[in-house]
């Protein structure tokens, strides 16, 4: 039975108990965005609605204002690391897994562990860290270049792990498999035990919590990979950072929404936070999201105006990026802003491109 309180009457006892129940809370946090990716029922709705309803009548009822907190807090956090989060295994003896580590200066092989499937086109690959107790600690937000050689020439593509900085082992890649796209034909092709080169990480979009208010953020597909990093990183890790994030996530239909349950609780969990809007471009049997293309009316309605204290974020596949914010330079720089933020009135500072 988990023990909500500890001590006597007396104003210490209270402190102390007030204090490990918010530290248990922000325990359940940071592993909530670690646990394998699960759809949320009927059955888990209404049994959500039923804790709280639980918790709110036993605030009111207690005569003690710290005593109702902790037994809240407490029995929150019991309730969300019981149901919605999963301890990942680390292996302390730090078996090697792979034949190199992670470096920004050159590539290096990397083992296939596992592929994850995660709809009609598009996999996670799992690959090994250097041994089984090694931390990613990717800095936020960066990405890391797979290499493989096609006829004789060296293809070089880049990618953002959507594994967090407490994972051990391994990093996972998303990948969606275009019919003429090198790198990702090549990847879903490969057997686990298989090996890839890999080079990085490779710093894009240096996040620092509190200098901004707000950051909105704008993905399509697979755009959403450094979203995730960012949100992963700012909700999770960074203590007293109180910056807010609002996410169009725009896809094709439903069921192409990439890692909608992990964004969902997520978006549950840090609803103080962290606001999750979808898009689709056809509406199949019940929606309650937005339906259409990314445009200059959704993007007023959700996102934060042009503002010094404001950032926004876009990434996706090259049309959307065109009509959005305009594509990057050749060079690979942020290029000239355009499209719709453009018109709406965001300055090239106000706006990011990954």
């Amino acid at each position: 039975m988990l023990r909500l309180w500890r001590g006597g009457s007396g104003g210490a006892g209270t402190l102390s108990a007030i204090g490990a129940a918010r530290v248990r809370l922000a325990v359940g946090r940071r592993l909530f965005a670690e646990q394998a990716p699960r759809a949320l029922t009927t059955a888990d709705i209404t049994e959500q609605q039923s804790r709280k309803a639980a918790i709110e009548d036993a605030v009111r009822r207690s005569a003690n204002k710290a005593h109702a907190f902790i037994i809240a807090s407490g029995i929150a956090c019991f309730f969300l690391m019981r149901k919605y989060v999963g301890m990942q295994d680390i292996d302390n003896e730090g078996a090697p897994l792979s034949s190199a580590s992670l470096s920004p200066s050159e590539f290096r092989p990397f083992k296939l562990a596992q592929v994850l499937p995660v709809n009609h086109d598009t996999n996670i690959y799992r690959f090994n860290l250097e041994k089984s107790n090694t931390p990613l600690n990717l800095p936020v937000a960066s990405f890391i270049l797979l290499r493989t050689n096609v006829n004789g020439k060296d293809v070089v593509r880049p990618y953002t792990p959507i594994s967090t900085n407490r994972t051990h082992g391994h990093f996972d890649l998303m990948i969606k498999s275009y019919p003429e796209g090198k790198i990702s034909k090549h990847v879903s092709t490969m057997k686990p035990h298989e090996f890839i080169e890999v080079k990085g990480p490779i710093v894009k979009f240096e996040y620092k919590p509190n200098k901004y208010k707000e950051i909105g953020m704008i993905a399509g597909g697979t755009g959403i990979t450094p979203m995730l990093q960012i949100l992963d990183h700012a909700l999770t890790n960074c203590a007293n950072d109180h910056t807010k994030f609002v996410l169009i996530f725009a896809n094709k239909s439903k069921e192409d929404i990439l890692l909608k349950d992990r964004l969902d609780r997520m978006s549950i969990l840090f609803r103080e936070r962290f606001t999750l809007h979808y898009v689709v471009d056809k509406a199949e049997g019940e929606w309650e999201g937005d339906v259409g293309h990314v445009t200059k009316e959704l993007i007023e309605k959700y996102l934060p105006g042009p503002d010094p204290k404001s950032q926004i974020l876009v990434c996706g596949p090259p049309p959307m990026m065109k009509a959005i914010s305009g594509e990057k330079a050749k060079d690979f720089s942020q290029g000239e802003l355009s499209g719709v933020l453009q018109s709406i009135g965001y300055s090239a500072e106000n706006v990011f491109k990954f």
